[in-house]
């Protein structure tokens, strides 16, 4: 046991102190709560390998912003791959997508890119875990169904506040073979969707 006696609580050198590890706050989850105990190793493990500073949601928002466009040049960088840039895509007058980036090959857009730039912990749960995190499944099968001609999808996570030697980044490519059953599901659905939409619209002229 080691007793810091000069250390005083609150200050920057306290909060140092306390980064990846266990203490009260922390414990409530470890001991008490056996689903969250995952949920806070992440955070003990981004509290080691990333530096985030304090920011307001509105600086928070313009960070991300940046952030993307430097993830999507390094993107570009490193896998020589041109990502050209849209705002939005139709798949008809009800259905649509607005992609990070969409990639060329041979006249079609094979291939596209997601970028996402999460936050401490849960950069270090996307890089772990290291599949498209189910908070974004639907999102990705949402661009292959838009997107006829789509063969792969390039998810990246991206952070530049990565501290001892964990990367900045993690790509991770999905195909539409892999998503097929999912695909498919979620186009009966979507059929159905419209099909009551249209219904009810239609009730405004009755």
């Amino acid at each position: 046991m080691k007793i810091h006696k000069k250390i005083i609580q609150q200050t920057p050198e306290w909060f140092e102190l306390k980064k990846g590890k266990i203490s009260w706050t922390s414990l409530k989850w470890v001991v008490w709560w056996d689903k969250a105990q995952l949920t806070q190793m992440y955070e003990l493990i981004a509290q080691e390998y990333i530096e985030e500073e304090d920011l307001n949601a509105w600086e928070i928002m313009d960070r991300w912003n940046q952030l993307e466009d430097i993830a999507k040049l390094f993107f570009q960088d490193i896998t020589w791959k041109e990502v050209e840039e849209v705002w939005f895509i139709e798949k008809d007058d009800q259905h649509g997508l607005s992609p990070d980036g969409i990639i060329k090959n041979w006249e079609l857009y094979t291939e596209a890119l997601e970028i996402k730039c999460p936050r401490w912990k849960n950069y270090v749960k996307y890089y772990i875990e290291n599949k498209i995190p189910d908070e974004y499944k639907n999102q990705v099968i949402n661009y292959f169904i838009v997107m006829d001609d789509l063969e792969k999808l390039y998810f990246m996570i991206y952070s530049n506040d990565t501290i001892n030697w964990l990367p900045t980044y993690k790509i991770i490519e999905i195909t539409r073979e892999q998503l097929a059953t999912e695909i498919t599901k979620a186009e009966v659905k979507i059929t159905k969707f419209k099909t009551e939409w249209d219904n009810l619209k239609n009730k405004l002229w009755l």
